[in-house]
This record gives structure tokens, C-alpha cells and sequence, in this order.
């Protein structure tokens, strides 16, 4: 069974970042793992940055954890994403939807949004496993932007090594939606799995 394993989940309020972490820890917590998540850093108000920490296995007992040291960075949007690069371990993982969504520092500062070329290269520096995907258009074709997290959930359980089971995902999220949603949210987790594993 994992000692421990850390994940770093990053974006911007109403992205669905606390929804990605409640799904990942009670999966961990049903496959028996302990669980322990930080409080959420930044600005919760749709637009304002926002970051957890989850660290799941069978010794991990801090809610955060050191820099270097993250297993997985799963970010919402790309600068924010590289905002947190210092989290993860060179060995580890980063999975973001490349979606821009322009933040306020950005346009305080009247300063142009990298390109994505750029930010994935500076990721690179610090992690070599590094999978970017549309997660926002896929879920635009399934008829909902809103399920983006959920795709790049299927995607990081698909690339991440995050140490439970797809089965068990695939529950906590049909208890953790609505009853009207499952049947979106399945076909997003779906999406995320087959669209990362062609990378």
C-alpha cells in the first residue's frame, strides 16, 4: 500500500478545484488509505487564484507538504498551473487543461498571456512528464464547459499514478454529483482517460 503520495490541485474559483480534491480524497479514503487535505489557499470567488494540497497513503500526517516533493499537479489553467510548478517533484507529473483564462495580475500589469509553447517549456525545466490537454473544449462537446474538472480528473487517473482504481473514482463521483448530472459527469471521466492516453 502508498506510504504517500502528494497532489497538488490548482486554477481559479469556480473551476471546480475543491470538487476534483473532495472526489480524489474520499476515493482515497474508501480504498483505505489516510487522508489529509489543506485548507484552500487564495481566492475561493470565481476568478481568484485557488490551490489545495491532498496527500493520501498510509503515513501522511501534515496537511501540506514541502516544495519538490508533490507526486501530481493537476491545474485548471495554464498560468496558474506554472504558478505552482514549484510543488511538484522532477519525477512527478503535471496534467493542466490548457484552457487561458486571464487573470486580474495579468491585466493590472497590462501584460500579454504567454504563449503555451513558453509555459509548457518552463514547466519542463522542473517536471518531465508533462500532458496538456483542451479539457475545456472536450467538455464543451459534450454540451457542458462546466464538467472541465471532472475530464481532467479522467486524465490524471489515466497519467497521474495516483494510487486508487478507476472504479473507485467512478463511484465517488456518482455520489458526489447531482443525481441529473451522473450520466455528464461519466462521459467527461471517460473523455479525460481516452484523451490523455493519446498523448
Amino acid at each position: 500500500m502508498t506510504e504517500e503520495f502528494n497532489v497538488l490541485i490548482a486554477g481559479v474559483g469556480g473551476t471546480g478545484v475543491l470538487t476534483i480534491a473532495h472526489i480524489l480524497g474520499s476515493s482515497a479514503l474508501s480504498a483505505g488509505l489516510r487522508v489529509v487535505q489543506s485548507e484552500l489557499h487564495g481566492m475561493s470567488q470565481r476568478g481568484g487564484s485557488v490551490s489545495t494540497h491532498l496527500r493520501m497513503g498510509t503515513h501522511v500526517y501534515s496537511p501540506t507538504f514541502p516544495d519538490s516533493t508533490g507526486d501530481l499537479l493537476v491545474g485548471m489553467e495554464p498560468i496558474e498551473t506554472l504558478r505552482n510548478i514549484q510543488s511538484v517533484r522532477n519525477t512527478g507529473c503535471i496534467i493542466f487543461n490548457n484552457y487561458k483564462i486571464r487573470p486580474l495580475s495579468l491585466s493590472i500589469l497590462k501584460t500579454e498571456y504567454p504563449s503555451l509553447d513558453l509555459i509548457v517549456q518552463q514547466m519542463k525545466h522542473f517536471c518531465q512528464n508533462v500532458y496538456s490537454i483542451d479539457a475545456t473544449a472536450i467538455a464543451k462537446e459534450l454540451g457542458a464547459s462546466i464538467v472541465a474538472n471532472i475530464v481532467l480528473l479522467g486524465a490524471a487517473m489515466a497519467k497521474g499514478s495516483i494510487p486508487i482504481n478507476s472504479e473507485t473514482v467512478i463511484e465517488e463521483i456518482k455520489n458526489t454529483v447531482p443525481e441529473r448530472f451522473i450520466d455528464l459527469n461519466m462521459q467527461a471521466f471517460q473523455a479525460g482517460l481516452k484523451a490523455v492516453n493519446k498523448l
